[in-house]
């Protein structure tokens, strides 16, 4: 059955983000994101959400890990704050939660141990951001059932949309099904967005699409919109780059090129 609402949308050549850089900003003005993600066999993808956030104009990034992704991380990304599960303590790091304006819950995540979930667990009821999950975070999600009371948006690729997602309620989450063709869904509203994008697909873009939506959730306060510009904007930048660049196409350029925009 076809909602309600309907859009089908491409990105205005001119399209800034609507927050400008204003001379009273201070560092965590334009947004604070905990990423909770990274382990032994995956650091590519918080690098890619942390980078492409900072990109799209966010302040500041915390990292929550696994300890064999912490010095790995910790040399990549100099300009975020990383912590491992093991060095995280609830109470002696709750200034960290009071500040995140946003939480980016599974990229690189792998598979965790009950201590680990039952602090991520723990996490979660503590924040009240709009929080976006992604990668191993689906499969958490399923296999958690966990309580969020506020926006929760899931984005999985085609498999992942197939395989978890059972506990989505379409009534308060969102969903941005990433393809060929991203689709974005909420209640009786969807958003189709069928705009030129490269044709490479290699790892790493979902998590360029991570981190732009994690800054935008900061700009936008209906998180349906900050869903569509995101995807329209990596989108963009994808197809700007693999028509230049084609099959050599990487995500580090893909950034580059949002840098570009000036957004």
């Amino acid at each position: 059955m076809e909602p309600k609402n309907h859009e089908i949308c491409k990105l205005s050549k001119n399209y800034k983000i609507p927050k400008k850089c204003t001379k009273t900003d201070y560092k965590t003005s334009s947004g604070v994101l905990l990423l909770i993600g990274g382990c032994d066999l995956y650091v590519g993808a918080p690098c890619y959400v942390s980078k492409a956030a900072y990109a799209t104009g966010i302040d500041l990034c915390y990292i929550l890990c696994d300890g064999c992704a912490l010095i790995p991380l910790k040399t990549l990304l100099p300009e975020c704050i990383i912590l491992s599960f093991d060095q995280f303590e609830l109470e002696k790091h709750t200034f960290i939660l009071e500040r995140v304006t946003c939480c980016v819950l599974g990229s690189g995540l792998g598979r965790l141990n009950e201590r680990v979930e039952a602090v991520i667990s723990e996490l979660i009821g503590r924040i009240r951001v709009p929080l976006i999950v992604d990668g191993d975070g689906l499969y958490l999600w399923d296999k958690m059932n966990f309580t969020y009371f506020d926006t929760v948006i899931f984005t999985p690729n085609r498999n992942e949309s197939e395989k978890y997602l059972k506990n989505v309620d379409l009534k308060k989450d969102i969903v941005l099904k990433k393809g060929p063709v991203d689709i974005i869904t909420y209640v009786d509203s969807k958003i189709t967005i069928n705009s030129n994008s490269g044709l490479r697909r290699c790892g790493g873009i979902g998590d360029v699409l991570c981190g732009v939506l994690a800054s935008l959730v900061n700009v936008y306060e209906d998180k349906m919109l900050a869903c569509k510009y995101a995807s329209l904007i990596v989108r963009k930048a994808s197809y700007a780059v693999y028509k230049k660049m084609g099959r050599s196409t990487m995500p580090t350029n893909i950034i580059s090129e949002i840098c570009a925009m000036r957004l």
